[in-house]
């Protein structure tokens, strides 16, 4: 569901039909919901969180896209006055036997277990 176009009171966060910008503590954080916004956002930001493929060259610092996503969990990201911090589900969950992987789930769907 995409947020409501508009600028939050605090200025801090501002969304239209493509995507928010969230600027906090010098740092610069793009959703992307459209891929056509992916040209002007991978420029503007420290962080593109975009619910699609990024399969273009993007210069911005960290690109979390929907294979990240798939492949690490949800991620939770700080933006602070001089970093950006990320954790994933995955990274926190770490190596253990019940913890199941993308490509564990693709074989076992198929049946073929390898």
């Amino acid at each position: 569901m995409k947020p409501t176009a508009g600028l939050s009171a605090d200025n801090r966060l501002r969304c239209d039909v493509e995507g928010c910008l969230y600027r906090v503590g010098g740092k610069v954080m793009e959703l992307v919901y459209e891929d056509s916004a992916l040209a002007e956002d991978c420029w503007a930001a420290d962080v593109v969180v975009a619910i699609n493929p990024v399969r273009r060259t993007c210069p911005a610092a960290r690109v979390i896209d929907r294979f990240d996503l798939w492949r690490q969990g949800g991620h939770a990201l700080w933006l602070v006055r001089d970093e950006v911090r990320i954790e994933t589900v995955n990274g926190e969950r770490g190596e253990r036997p019940w913890v199941q992987r993308p490509e564990q789930r693709a074989r076992k769907s198929r049946g073929d277990g390898r």
